[in-house]
Order: C-alpha cells, then sequence, then structure tokens
C-alpha cells in the first residue's frame, strides 16, 4: 500500500548530514532541556547517568568514550553479559493520560541480533536481524479470581503482548536513531528508525489504556555487543520523530454483498472540514466523491465495478481546506460471486451453504486414518495433515498426499478447505483443482500473521480472482494486527489460547477486537485451544463457546487433534485419548443442538454494564418465533450479575438442557439479578 509519507531512511525533513547523523533529530547533548523526560541515561563528564529521576545506573562490559559526532558515548564490547542497569524508583503511572515516546541513539559495528535495549517492567525491546524488535510491553493489568494454589500459574487478566518484527535495518557503522510512540488517545503504536515509520499497529479494547514504567530493575542494551550507544531515554507524550500519517485507510471487500467499504481511520483532528474523499477506479468509469463532515473513522461504500474480473488499483484522494492532504493506492479482486454458488455469506454474517444456514465447527490437524472418527463426533470441517508433513498441515502444493487425504474427507462427508500461498509456483493449478471438488467450503489465507500485509492482501486477491466462489479464511492471535488482518479475507478468524494461562475473559477480548477490525462488516470465526498443555474442561469449552457467541463469533475451530510428526510420534494425539474424545463428541453434540439458534444473529440490546461488569457476557438471539438469552461468567467465582432485557413481559429464563446449566432464572421489570456459579455458561428461552 503506498501511502503519502515516507517510510525510508531520507524521511521528509530528516536528510543525513555529512557526518551520517540524522538532521532534524534532537541529539542526547540537547535532551536535558526537556521537560517530558521521565528518565534519561546518559554519559556526562565521564560518568554514566540517569539526568531524571535520580537513578543510578550501572555500566558492564563497556566504558565510556569520544565519539567525534556524538561527543560522550559508551562503547560496548564483546563481553557477553554487557548491560546497564538501574532500579527505576520514579512515578510508574507517570505516563497515563500522555503517551509515551522512548527513544535510542546507536552505532552497530555489525548487525544487531538479540540485543536488547529495554527490559524492564515497562517492557520488553531490542534488535532481530539489525531491526527494531517488540517482545512485550506493560499495559494496566485487571485482577481475576484464580483457583487456590494457581496463583503463579494464571496471570493477572491480562497483560498484553504486543510482539512486532521491524522493517527497516539500521546502518552499521553510522548513528542511527530508533524509536517507540505510544498515543494513548488513538492507541496506536509506532516503531521508528531514522525518522521513518516501521511498524504501526493499533489497540481495539475499550476503556482507557496507557503503559506504566514499573518501579524496579531496569536493564538497558542486555547482551549488547560493538555498538555504541549516545543515549537513551522515555519521554511522556507522543513526539513522532518524523512525519506521521493524516489518516490510516482500510479496504474490505464485500463480495458476497457486490460491494467494497473504504474506510479512513485515525484522521488527524488538526484537519479542517468537511473531508472531500475521491476514489477513482481504474479502468472504469466509475470516479465517487463524498463529502465528510468528521473526523473518523468515515465509510465511503463503492459498488463493485461491472466489467471484466480481474485484480485492479483503487486511487485514494483527499482533500481538506483546498487542497490535497492524503492518498493511496488500494487493489481489488473484482470478480463477481457466482450467482449459483454454493457458499453464500449471508448479510447478517452467517454462512450458507447450498441455501442452508450452518454454525461451522473447524478441527486442526486430522490424518486421513482419524477422519472417519472425527466426522462421526459432528465437526464440519478438519485441517488435512499427515505425519510426512510438516506439524501444521499438508501443504496444497503437494497434491499427491493431498489428494488422498480429500478423497476419505469427501467419502465421510466432511467439508473442505485448503491453504493459498500466492507465492507458490503451483499455486494456481491447485486452487484451479481443489475449488471443484464436492463439499469444498472456505480457503485459509493465513495463520497468526504479524506482517507481510501487502503479500497476504496480494494473496487474497489472487484467490479472489482465481475462484471467486468460496471465501477466505484468516486468523488472527494478536489483537493489534486485527485491523490489518480483516482486509486480507472475508472472514476473520481469532484464536485467544485462554486456558490454562489466562483469564477465559481473552476470548471475548480477541471475538470483539475481530468484529471490529472490519468495522462489524465481515462473520468472526473464534478457536478454541484443545491440546497440551491447553487441554479445556467441559464446562470451560462450554463458557468459552457462550463468550464467543455472546461476542460476535458466527463460527468455532478447535486447535488442535494431532501434534505428532514421523520424528514425534509421542506427542499429543487425541485418538490416543478417550477422555478427550468424550469431552470433544459431548462438547460438539452440544453446540450442534444449538445450531438452529446460532446462526441467527445477535440482537443489539446492550444487555450489561461492561465497564462493571466485565466478567458477565450476555446476548439474546431470535429463532423460530422464540427468544433465547446467552449468558456467561468468565470468574472463576461466583459473580453477581444484572441483565436488561428488552421485553418486560419476559419473567423467566428457562434453561435449555445443552451446557449443563440448570436453574431457571427470574425476570422482573425486564431486568434479572442473579448469582452466577464459578464459569457458569447457559441458554435460556426467554418466556
Amino acid at each position: 500500500m503506498k501511502k503519502n509519507f515516507t517510510t525510508a531512511f531520507l524521511s521528509a525533513g530528516l536528510m543525513l548530514s555529512a557526518g551520517g547523523v540524522f538532521a532534524g533529530i534532537e541529539k542526547p547533548a540537547e535532551w536535558a532541556k526537556d521537560k517530558d523526560n521521565c528518565l534519561a541515561v546518559l554519559p556526562v563528564g565521564g560518568v554514566l547517568k540517569e539526568t531524571v529521576s535520580g537513578a543510578s545506573p550501572r555500566l558492564s562490559g563497556g566504558k565510556i568514550v569520544k565519539d567525534p559526532e556524538m561527543g560522550e558515548v559508551i562503547e560496548f564490547d564483546s563481553t557477553p553479559k554487557a548491560e546497564i542497569h538501574m532500579n527505576y524508583s520514579g512515578d510508574e503511572n507517570v505516563l497515563r493520560g500522555k503517551g509515551v515516546t522512548l527513544e535510542a541513539w546507536v552505532k552497530p559495528e555489525t548487525e544487531l541480533n538479540s540485543d536488547f535495549f529495554l527490559n524492564g517492567k515497562f517492557g520488553n525491546l531490542g534488535f532481530k536481524n539489525g531491526c527494531v524488535q517488540g517482545a512485550w510491553l506493560n499495559f494496566p493489568r485487571g485482577k481475576i479470581f484464580v483457583e487456590p494454589g494457581m496463583e503463579k500459574k494464571r496471570l493477572d487478566y491480562y497483560p498484553l503482548s504486543i510482539p512486532f518484527n521491524g522493517l527497516l535495518p539500521m546502518i552499521p557503522g553510522r548513528w542511527n536513531h530508533v524509536a517507540f510512540t505510544y498515543d494513548e488517545h488513538d492507541k496506536i503504536l509506532r516503531s521508528w528508525v531514522n525518522g521513518g515509520i516501521d511498524r504501526e499497529c493499533e489497540l481495539l479494547r475499550d476503556g482507557p489504556q496507557y503503559m506504566t514504567l514499573g518501579k524496579g530493575l531496569t536493564r538497558l542494551f542486555h547482551n549488547a555487543a560493538k555498538v555504541r550507544v549516545a543515549g537513551f531515554r522515555i519521554r511522556s507524550g507522543v513526539h513522532n520523530p518524523g512525519r506521521a500519517p493524516v489518516m490510516k485507510p482500510y479496504l474490505n471487500q464485500l463480495p458476497w454483498a457486490n460491494k467494497m467499504v473504504l474506510t479512513l481511520d485515525k484522521i488527524d483532528p488538526s484537519l479542517p472540514l468537511p473531508v472531500t474523499v475521491m476514489a477513482i477506479l481504474e479502468g472504469t468509469p466509475v470516479v465517487k466523491t463524498e463529502d465528510f463532515s468528521t473526523h473518523g473513522p468515515i465509510h465511503m461504500e463503492i459498488p463493485m465495478p461491472k466489467i471484466w474480473s480481474s485484480i485492479r488499483p483503487l486511487y485514494v484522494k483527499v482533500y481538506a481546506g483546498g487542497k490535497e492532504v492524503f492518498n493511496t493506492v488500494e487493489r481489488y479482486s473484482n470478480r463477481p460471486v457466482p450467482p449459483k454458488g454454493k457458499v453464500r455469506i449471508n448479510p447478517d454474517k452467517s454462512i450458507s451453504y447450498e441455501g442452508k444456514k450452518m454454525f461451522p465447527i473447524l478441527l486442526y490437524g486430522v490424518v486421513a486414518e482419524n477422519i472417519p472418527q472425527v466426522a462421526d463426533i459432528g465437526f464440519t470441517t478438519a485441517g488435512a495433515k499427515d505425519l510426512n508433513s510438516p506439524f501444521y498441515g499438508i501443504p496444497s502444493r503437494d497434491i499427491p498426499m493431498m489428494r488422498k487425504w480429500t478423497e476419505k474427507a469427501i467419502e465421510n462427508n466432511l467439508f473442505l478447505h485448503f491453504g493459498v500461498n500466492v507465492n507458490e509456483s503451483t499455486a494456481f493449478e491447485y486452487v484451479s483443482l481443489y475449488r471443484t471438488l464436492p463439499k469444498m467450503l472456505f480457503w485459509y489465507g493465513a495463520d497468526e500473521p504479524w506482517r507481510d500485509w501487502e503479500r497476504l492482501r496480494d494473496n487474497y486477491n489472487f484467490i479472489r480472482s482465481a475462484d471467486g466462489e468460496f471465501p477466505v479464511f484468516t486468523v488472527q492471535c494478536r489483537e493489534q494486527h486485527m485491523k490489518n488482518t480483516a482486509p486480507t479475507c472475508d472472514i476473520v478468524g481469532c484464536d485467544p489460547y485462554p486456558v490454562p494461562g489466562v483469564s477465559l475473559r481473552s476470548v471475548a477480548d480477541l471475538t470483539k477486537a475481530a468484529s471490529k477490525a472490519s468495522f462489524g462488516r465481515k462473520p468472526v470465526w473464534t478457536v478454541l485451544a484443545c491440546y497440551e498443555p491447553k487441554i479445556p474442561t467441559l464446562q470451560e469449552l462450554r463458557c468459552m463457546t457462550v463468550i464467543a457467541v455472546a461476542s460476535g463469533a458466527n463460527g468455532l475451530g478447535i486447535y488442535s487433534w494431532d501434534e505428532r510428526t514421523n520424528k514425534d510420534r509421542k506427542k499429543y494425539h487425541v485418538s490416543e485419548r478417550p477422555e478427550i474424545v468424550q469431552l470433544l463428541t459431548t462438547f460438539v453434540k452440544e453446540v450442534r443442538a444449538l445450531e438452529p439458534i446460532l446462526v441467527e444473529p445477535n440482537r443489539k440490546d446492550v444487555l450489561v454494564d461492561a465497564e462493571k461488569q466485565p466478567a458477565v457476557h450476555a446476548a439474546i438471539k431470535t429463532a423460530g418465533g422464540k427468544s433465547y438469552l446467552f449468558l456467561a461468567n468468565d470468574q472463576r467465582c461466583p459473580e453477581k450479575v444484572t441483565v436488561s432485557v428488552p421485553d418486560q413481559k419476559w419473567t423467566q429464563a428457562v434453561p435449555l438442557p445443552e451446557f449443563g446449566f440448570k436453574d431457571t432464572l427470574t425476570l422482573s421489570g425486564g431486568k434479572g439479578e442473579w448469582t452466577l456459579p464459578p464459569l457458569a455458561a447457559g441458554v435460556f428461552e426467554l418466556r
């Protein structure tokens, strides 16, 4: 995606000086005058100092030397335990409400790899293959109840892991400026290299999300080798070292609705209104222009052009205050969905096969000999696996191996899906082959992508152009990458990994994030973990399912059935675990019994106050002329709940036999007040 800002080293206004230092970015010698400094570590008068909080940094494996460009700097040698370490004792909430900027000046002799420039309670940031890498960053945690004795095995709810791998490499032998910014208002995280944006991602959860410094040991430039450091600091507020984009574009194609939606989000509030958006569909007579009197997000619906099918460019120009302020080029495929195609994505985001709505349950990792057992349990579709293939499944390019598996699946009436990689030379061949198979259901676009969004959009457009009939499903495990994932697929998948490490509440948050990622326009399927060491109980599976459905899920997945390879035949394999076979059999049977209700959309009535009752998850569906309440408590202790319902005539919530809830709940005046047992989950008919 081309943008109107430069993500290269020669970013606007940040030209290399003769000595190789980037002009326009403050050097450490200028830092002392900045009142926003929260922590600043640099050499002063031959001594390493922290000039703000009064901490006493200690230097190991390095020395202070004179540098012709930067003056006093730290020079690390090849000592394995080289680092700066100190105890931060300042205000750990000093960043709250302000955002943060973290930056350092470094001069590597060679490519930095596995060298950390920050490791402490704030987070863990470092370098990999000469690029900036984030391992995790510290956001507020909420307390959750855990079983006695399990405190050390369960995390507080919930530290957000923010892994990202940088794109822009540092230049060996020169001074490089690396930075990280977090805009607390827009919840945008960015890494920067030499004044250019490197990576960016966005948090999607509700409520204040601020970074905390955290008191205690902080380690800087841990394992640093053959590198000079001029200084490191953390500042409150967002101080972009280069030009930030004035908006963020997303193009979500909706082929079953015969349109696409261009969304412009995070619009710079300083732009004068109205904002005029022009969309030019090259090769067609269509030029759509629309005015918007808001700073967003703004959505422009664009009908798919009715001309010959191909992958086409969409030119976007945005004007404000009488001038162009932004432009970008997106690409789309206008191949129409066949009028008599077997699979449809319906306006309510359910999926239909040959006109019948379905609530799919996907299973990962099934070898051919286990297909009859999996089909008998009631799974909709399964991922193809062979012990001679990699652990994640049979590559679609291996047509002979895949043919053996698909014949068995078709014989047992399982629906089919296949992964697609446009970079494979045989991609068109196997897509053309697999799309003609009976019981074909969808394409698997990607699994947990963290970058390469251009390639993934290319992959999606290729699939749409080569096939056109079946939807693309992509799964994401990271909330901050969801909005980049949604344009690469037709169905957004999420896998929150909730058991046993973290609260079941992560199922709700990631499912909601997946829906928000497409601005509520695409189906969401939630993948639940069931493999060693993440094997849930039946009640946990029930609770996660109700949480997912109440949060907007239109389908489920289970990961996984078989972790074995020929090199390791002793790994987890459900067929050898009768207790897990029984667990999944019971669970899938219950979900299948509820399918006529599950395929219907959630009503938009607000049932619970999420801020006051974050542990409670509720939604109402209407099916067959009756209304049903989905209700769950994600806490591992009893929870008092208050639920509002839209019809004051309802006086009872009668549990269906599925999911094990026994008691009828009473309502009065459109409200119910109850105490739910730990991990309670149920589906109730409202009467």
